[in-house]
This record gives structure tokens, sequence and C-alpha cells, in this order.
């Protein structure tokens, strides 16, 4: 898929695909990490082990500490957003979470930090995200509603390897059962946020660090 290709099908679906982004080998080392932290540090959450808020100040992740930095993923953002854009200190690293239909723009319990309409031509806002195993043949990656068709149900079969971009407003869930039930090794679930460097995103920005600090406050050591 070219670059072009992947802005036209973020406008008219609301995501899209961007396959081998990260090379085979890093995969076992992000996993590893994940493993290591989650083993002893964690926000439980919907059946599962979270880490909110990691990226930047949590070193004992090692590489996955600056993987919103990395070129290979700001390149993606540059395309996908064509304008001058902030990471939007969204980070969030989920270990078997049961997720269900929801939209990633701000629920109504923090909907007093996003006080601009969030269906105005200035809320460009993505998620990138990555998960750690194979979903090429079977269905407990992302499911989309896509913009185009939203009575449709689209699961998205992707590797390990590639990144799934999306519209934070498009409607999506996660896995309805557990993966690591079936398959034996744990499901794991990279996302990051980046938005327009405009009042748009610095709102939304504002009300996810405050709940990004709030899972923080009640992460579990043990």
């Amino acid at each position: 898929m070219s670059m072009n290709d992947l802005f036209q099908n973020i406008s008219l679906a609301g995501f899209s695909v961007v396959p081998n982004v990260l090379k085979e080998h890093e995969i076992p080392l992000l996993r590893q990490l994940s493993d290591r932290y989650i083993a002893s540090t964690f926000f439980p959450c919907d059946g599962g082990r979270v880490v909110p808020g990691w990226a930047g100040v949590t070193p004992e992740l090692g590489v996955l500490n600056n993987l919103h930095k990395d070129p290979r993923i700001t390149k993606i953002v540059d395309e996908a957003l064509k304008e001058d854009w902030i990471f939007a200190e969204h980070s969030d690293l989920h270990q078997n979470k049961i997720t269900g239909w929801h939209d990633d723009t701000l629920p109504p319990r923090l909907a007093h930090f996003q006080t601009l309409n969030v269906q105005d031509e200035g809320y460009k806002i993505i998620k990138i995200c990555f998960l750690l195993q194979d979903h090429s043949d079977n269905d407990y990656g992302l499911w989309f509603k896509p913009f185009n068709n939203s009575s449709q149900e689209v699961c998205v079969h992707s590797n390990p390897t590639d990144a799934i971009v999306f519209d934070q407003r498009i409607v999506h869930r996660g896995q309805q059962g557990q993966y690591v039930e079936r398959y034996g090794q744990h499901r794991y679930l990279i996302t990051l946020g980046y938005g327009l460097n405009n009042e748009y995103t610095k709102q939304h920005t504002a009300g996810t660090v405050f709940r990004q600090n709030q899972q923080r406050s009640q992460m579990v050591t043990l």
C-alpha cells in the first residue's frame, strides 16, 4: 500500500493497515519486554492487564519506551495527518483485555475536557496500533464498523509486524473471548495516539492524560 492510499483509506473507511512496519525479529523482544513488565506492574481491566501512559516515562520497557518516536511510525503519522501534528500523550499496552464496541473520543465522564465538537473538521486524531501476535487466521484481532458502511463489521486479519491506523472516531472493538485460552500465549495490543497540533487535540490530550494518571494511581505491584 502506498502512503497516499493509507490517507485515502482512513478518510473513507476510517481505518487502514500498513504491512510490515516492524521487523519479524523485533516481535519476540517486544513481547518479552511486555511480559516482564506486566508480570509485576499493571492496571487490572476487563479481564486483562493494562499499562497506561507508559511512552517516554517507562525505561523498564526498553525499546518500547520510545516506540512513539520511531521514524517508521512518525512517517505514517506524517502521511495520515498531512499537517503539523503532535503526540497526543496516549499510550496503552494491553495484555488479554476484553474490549467491546466503542470509539476513542473521550467518554462521557471526561467530556468536560473536550468542549469542541469532535465531528468538526479540525478534529483529526488517529491511533496507531500493533497486535504482537498473528491474527491472519483468526478473529481475535481488531474489528471496525467502517465510516462508509457502518452496518458492516470488519475484522482485520493482521500480522504482528503490521501497523493498524484509524480515526479515533470510528467504532471498533477488540477480542470478545480470550486468545490466550485458544492459542496458549498472551494477546498484546500497543496503542499510540497522535493528532493535529490544534485545540481539538490539546483538549483530547488533557482528558487522556487525566484518565491515564487515574489508572496509573491504581496500578497493582506484585
